[in-house]
């Protein structure tokens, strides 16, 4: 943990943070989560630079029967911005995605009423396969086909337990894609 110093807005902030070096980039950086803007935008400092993150602004159902996994994922999310919705099960997950449009389903895979895997395959056949990104959450990750899941609609998994930097690459990915 280091101590950046740097001037932001006209003023000098020092904050505390991680300094990292990502496989992909070949020098070091550090990112800082500095005070919103009055135009509602979170701005990061990578480095030397300062980048404008606009809030998601999604709708997203999380589709998970464990209490404490909503709550983790739905903190990341609304914190970025996004509307979230909640479903216990997979038959809970289908009668909202029937009822409500999403940009983004997260869905777990082993539920009580209904696993993941129909209730993923029933809401894209009720979208006749126009149904928003739906992404697997799953503990089960290492013993899953992905023939199966590309077959009832899931294009992509995170395993469980996930972080923040997982689940925000999956959505500005598949964001874009819708």
């Amino acid at each position: 943990m280091v101590t950046l110093k740097f001037k932001y807005d006209g003023k000098i902030i020092k904050r505390e943070c991680v300094i990292y070096k990502p496989e992909a980039i070949n020098n070091y950086s550090a990112v800082i989560i500095l005070p919103e803007s009055k135009n509602s935008k979170l701005n990061f400092y990578m480095g030397n630079k300062i980048q404008e993150q606009s809030k998601l602004n999604l709708k997203v159902l999380y589709v998970e029967d464990k209490l404490i996994n909503q709550q983790v994922l739905s903190v990341m999310l609304e914190d970025k911005g996004c509307k979230v919705d909640l479903a216990n099960n997979g038959q809970e997950g289908v009668e909202k995605a029937n009822k409500k449009s999403y940009d983004l389903i997260f869905m777990d895979i082993n539920m009580p009423v209904m696993d993941g895997l129909t209730a993923s395959k029933k809401i894209n056949n009720n979208n006749n396969n126009n149904s928003p990104p739906i992404i697997a959450i799953t503990a089960y990750y290492d013993i899953i086909d992905e023939s199966e899941l590309e077959n009832n609609g899931i294009v992509d998994v995170i395993a469980k337990p996930f972080n923040s930097k997982q689940v925000f690459e999956k959505i500005y990915y598949w964001a874009q894609e819708k």
